[in-house]
């Protein structure tokens, strides 16, 4: 399932990469949600210019600590402006390619248990 669900997230995250314009931002202000599974999550409010003029815009999700008067390069749909996301590294590839290797890793680990032989002293793990 982590496999599906991340390439099909990994599949919608490049295609917005391939039409993205990019831009810098200036941060605005930044919502902060306390950590639940230990790690911080940030809503930045971003600023730039779009080819239609100056772009308010809250950006996607990020666990990279951002704060207000920040500047930033951030990715945005020119078909949507209201779509942007910032392109640190982490945001950019490392977020979408988690729950693939996610998957790759728990498949490989359920195929070598599958080749163990049963009643192996291997099997008493």
């Amino acid at each position: 399932m982590a496999l599906v669900g991340g390439a099909f997230g990994l599949r919608n995250h490049i295609s917005f990469l391939v039409s993205a314009e990019q831009a810098e931002a200036e941060v605005v202000s930044v919502e902060t949600f306390d950590p639940t599974e230990g790690f911080t999550l940030y809503r930045p409010t971003v600023r730039y210019l779009a080819a239609n003029g100056g772009m308010t815009a809250v950006a996607a999700d990020t666990y990279r600590p951002t704060s207000a008067g920040e500047v930033l390069s951030v990715a945005f749909d020119p078909a949507n402006p209201g779509d942007a996301r910032l392109m640190d590294p982490r945001d950019r590839w490392i977020l979408p390619l988690w729950m693939v290797v996610f998957g790759l890793i728990t498949i490989v680990i359920g195929i070598r248990r599958a080749r163990r032989a049963p009643g192996s002293d291997a099997d008493t793990d």
